[in-house]
């Protein structure tokens, strides 16, 4: 077991390189991509608020129903004065949004068409929540100005604007096979689309460049070992590294998401997840066979994984993407790998045959590119004998 020994050992010599790509990994997805995006139930929605000062100089029946209104709509805050200058101090600083004075004679002016003239707000006119708030503002004028012409006193038109503004409706986001959001355990093998392309292939594909070099070919083929046997070893070194890849990140999914990830669901992801790691392999073996610096290695490993992650629907979900893209996708072994990702977290047992299928797929595109790097390799090899 030689080779299989040394095929470790030049492993273990890029095992800091490794160790970055899962913690980068692991820092990225739990530290800012699952916060971000969580496991919402589809039901979340929440209003808007701006952080208003508001004081009212009129203390009438409108001005006490309007400041009501404004504070079941957004938050109010202290300030030290409403002086003009310390209100522009607050505004640029941030600590509100908009600011009300209600001057004296305000409801007497809005019986008369002027409440404008006794309604002062200061705020930043380009800030959304300033615009939201003055919206609220206007609309909330307009009700009551509706329920006065329509003959109620103010008192009543105050009441039935009120009425309004508490209305509140009951918001579900529709979630169906086009639409839909990620829970947090499809989220983590999303991501492993990207990482596990990148590390495995700047990992092992410089080990299979110096496994291949003249000079050591050169001495295996002296010795007694076969060569038969040379290319087993490497491709049991490749398969335990595969297999190591996917117990450590189903160990780690297992740890972090408990008992809501078991059954049926942890075979099929880790049975997925293998599939995909055998296809970063091949990725690995075609790109040892297309060049023997590091520097392109790395780039074309860069690529090739933000490439798929990109169109595939790992960095942006599947169904925003435009019908073009889409359908681009699905000529890339990552789309499949999603897709069975997909299916297993809603498993059920018709989708059983899908799921096998995307697996399927996924080995057929790492058989086509080894057969790719076999031909690539024989013709470099036929390149430098006639050279």
């Amino acid at each position: 077991m030689q080779v299989f020994k040394l095929f470790f050992q030049l492993l273990k010599a890029n095992r800091r390189q490794m160790i970055i790509y899962v913690a980068m990994y692991i820092g990225i997805l739990f530290g800012i991509i699952i916060p971000m995006r969580g496991e919402g139930s589809g039901t979340q929605y929440l209003d808007q608020k701006s952080k208003y000062a508001l004081m009212d100089e009129d203390n009438s029946e409108l001005s006490k129903g309007f400041a009501d209104s404004l504070d079941a709509l957004h938050k109010k805050v202290a300030v030290s004065s409403f002086d003009k200058e310390a209100l522009q101090d607050e505004l640029y600083a941030s600590n509100i949004n908009s600011a009300v004075v209600i001057k004296k004679g305000f409801e007497e002016a809005f019986l008369r068409g002027e409440a404008e003239k006794y309604l002062v707000i200061y705020n930043i006119p380009t800030e959304n929540k300033a615009k939201l708030f003055v919206n609220d503002v206007n609309e909330y004028l307009r009700y009551i100005s509706g329920y006065v012409k329509a003959g109620y006193t103010v008192p009543e038109a105050v009441k039935a604007t009120d009425k309004i503004v508490n209305e509140k409706a009951d918001v579900t986001i529709l979630a169906d096979k086009d639409i839909s959001q990620e829970s947090v355990i499809q989220l983590f093998y999303n991501y492993l689309a990207w990482i596990l392309v990148l590390m495995i292939t700047t990992v092992v594909a410089p080990i299979l460049i110096v496994l291949n070099k003249k000079e050591v070919r050169n001495r295996i083929e002296c010795s007694s070992f076969p060569f038969a046997k040379t290319n087993g070893q490497i491709l049991l070194g490749a398969a335990v590294a595969g297999i190591g890849l996917t117990v450590l990140f189903t160990i780690a999914a297992k740890l972090y998401f408990g008992a809501s990830f078991s059954g049926i669901k942890v075979l099929l992801m880790s049975a997925n997840l293998l599939c995909y790691a055998v296809l970063a392999l091949s990725i690995a073996f075609m790109v040892s066979k297309l060049t023997g610096s590091e520097m392109v290695i790395n780039m074309i490993a860069n690529v090739i994984s933000l490439g798929m992650s990109f169109f595939c629907g790992v960095f942006v979900p599947f169904y925003l993407l435009a019908e073009g893209v889409q359908n681009i996708a699905r000529f890339m072994p990552a789309y499949w790998y999603i897709q069975a990702i997909s299916e297993i977290d809603r498993y059920s047992g018709d989708s059983l045959p899908k799921i096998l299928q995307c697996m399927g797929i996924e080995l057929l595109f790492a058989a086509v590119i080894i057969v790719i790097g076999l031909a690539v390799g024989s013709a470099r090899r036929e390149s430098v004998a006639n050279a």
